[in-house]
């Protein structure tokens, strides 16, 4: 291909993706469509890599040059200041990479979920001091899936892209020796007979998406689309030789994202740092079970209301081969307008104990504001 028709292919992607050029101009061979199944490069498969070659940083090519223009060495005027082999923000300088339909990431999340809020839990009833606050549960780090299917649109700068993150490994317990101890819940009194205490607090969080992206250039593209998201969390209270409570919550959340990912600096031919930040609002169905098995009652409670999840991460990207690409990052996660296990038991009351069965009333807390931070690592690969 000449330079003249790789600047002409390289020209007309642009105008594609910012949506300037017609449909029927597409069509009638204004912008050639790619064979993605075809032996020989197609023009724009060849255009994304004769811009690629010239933005890396190999001997005989530069970094950041107009990647319609052949550069001879990196010395050349369409070098610009970039140097060869350093690194440099390539925006405006790549086009969308469309030599591939489908991409497949798989790895792991490993994230630390925050502690819980302060809240007294336990008091000794005759000395009055506190024995157990929620503060002192350390859920720690929880590790789980991430996987993400990409289906580029071969006629357009837009793909489909679906995403799952699945952790169910945070937990914590602490065990207690003694005669008695006061719960702090509705009832000022509550008194639980021991000699043993075993407390324990676990949660999970999964989340699904499912976005369509458009991309700007070959290194910027905006977002829109569905997220659903499920927070679980068990607060167990196992108290004597049959005594116990237990206090689940289960926050069911579907409803919209907004976001923006892109490639924030190239460093030679193979490396890239690369982030995304995403903010989603959803309808929360939260519900709150209290079983008090002692008491032979159970009580349910749901509230609906509006809650929020942020995403941010910072990562990089290693270029294996041809199809095969490695990542690794920091990723940062927040909900607000939750509900959490821990946060229902001062609002849980026993109206009745005696006789069996008892009973209850408690109303359900979405206060809750969980983050999570920390690594995350994946495969990817590109046909």
């Amino acid at each position: 291909m000449s330079h003249r028709g790789l600047s002409a292919s390289i020209s007309s992607l642009v105008l594609v993706c910012l949506g300037t050029m017609p449909l029927a101009a597409q069509q009638n061979g204004a912008f050639p469509l790619t064979d993605h199944f075809s032996s020989a490069p197609t023009a724009q498969q060849a255009a994304y890599s004769s811009a690629s070659s010239h933005l890396g940083g190999s001997a005989g090519s530069c970094n950041a040059c107009d990647v319609g223009t052949e550069c001879g060495t990196c010395d050349d005027e369409c070098c610009g200041t970039a140097g060869c082999g350093s690194c440099y923000t390539p925006c405006g300088a790549l086009p969308v990479d469309r030599s591939y339909i489908w991409s497949v990431s798989a790895g792991a999340a490993i994230l630390h979920r925050s502690d819980p809020d302060a809240q007294t839990i336990f008091i000794d009833p005759f000395t009055q001091n506190e024995v157990l606050n929620a503060s002192d549960f350390d859920l720690g780090w929880g590790a789980g899936p991430r996987i993400s299917l990409v289906r580029q649109s071969p006629n357009s700068c837009r793909d489909i892209e679906f995403a799952f993150l699945g952790i169910d490994s945070w937990n914590d317990s602490r065990n207690i020796n003694a005669n008695q101890l006061r719960l702090v819940n509705g009832n000022p009194n509550f008194l639980l007979a021991g000699p043993t205490f075993n407390v324990s607090y676990g949660s999970r969080l999964y989340v699904t998406e499912v976005n369509l992206r458009h991309h700007v250039n070959g290194c910027l593209a905006f977002m829109v689309g569905f997220l659903a998201a499920e927070l679980s969390e068990e607060f167990h209270i196992i108290f004597g030789t049959k005594g116990g409570d237990l206090y689940e919550t289960s926050n069911n959340m579907y409803g919209f994202q907004i976001g923006a990912d892109g490639k924030l600096l190239q460093c030679g031919d193979r490396f890239s740092i690369d982030g995304f930040v995403k903010a989603g609002i959803l309808g929360n169905n939260a519900r709150f079970d209290w079983l008090a098995p002692d008491l032979e009652f159970v009580v349910r409670e749901n509230d609906d209301n509006t809650a929020f999840l942020g995403q941010l991460a910072l990562t990089g990207t290693y270029q294996l081969s041809r199809r095969w690409y490695i990542e690794a990052g920091y990723q940062l996660l927040w909900l607000e307008g939750v509900a959490l296990a821990i946060e229902q038991v001062d609002n849980a009351t026993v109206t009745s104990a005696v006789p069996l069965p008892g009973s209850g009333v408690a109303t359900v807390d979405t206060s809750g504001s969980p983050f999570y931070h920390g690594a995350l690592v994946s495969l990817e690969g590109r046909w």
